[in-house]
């Protein structure tokens, strides 16, 4: 057995007629071309890649700089403002309990400012997680 990429391969092709050779020689460059645009695609992401990360800005150390800096307070703010309307829906909860406000208009309101709130908990988490893989 062969180590690495290499690998043995067996192949029975069977042709009919007096242009064998030619059939096969047909099939053979097809594959092979097949094969080469399928490399000249994928070596074309890999170009667009390392264009982005040339480009890229830098850090003061001069690694790249993806913006997770950015990133990470965009996601802090969000969280201070899942925290901030977390506390404003206990607090009208509150206030309708003591009150004894049982109106639709109460209601929704605190449904709203809980719906708020996982729209920042959502936002916080989008963020950070597009930061943190590789686009």
């Amino acid at each position: 057995m062969s180590a690495g990429n290499e690998f043995p391969i067996y192949i029975k092709a069977e042709y009919l007629g007096g242009n064998a050779i030619e059939q096969a020689e047909a099939d053979i460059f097809r594959l092979s071309e097949n094969s080469k645009a399928r490399f000249a695609r994928d070596f074309g992401e890999i170009e667009k890649i390392i264009a982005k990360a040339v480009s890229a800005p830098r850090t003061s150390a001069g690694g790249l700089d993806i913006g997770v800096a950015d990133a990470n307070r965009a996601a802090a703010a969000a969280s201070a403002q899942a925290q901030a309307a977390r506390e404003v829906a206990q607090a009208m909860i509150i206030q309708a309990r003591e009150t004894n406000d049982i109106s639709q208009e109460t209601a929704e309101a605190i449904v709203r400012m809980q719906s708020f709130e996982r729209q920042q908990i959502a936002a916080a988490a989008a963020t950070l997680f597009r930061h943190t893989r590789i686009d």
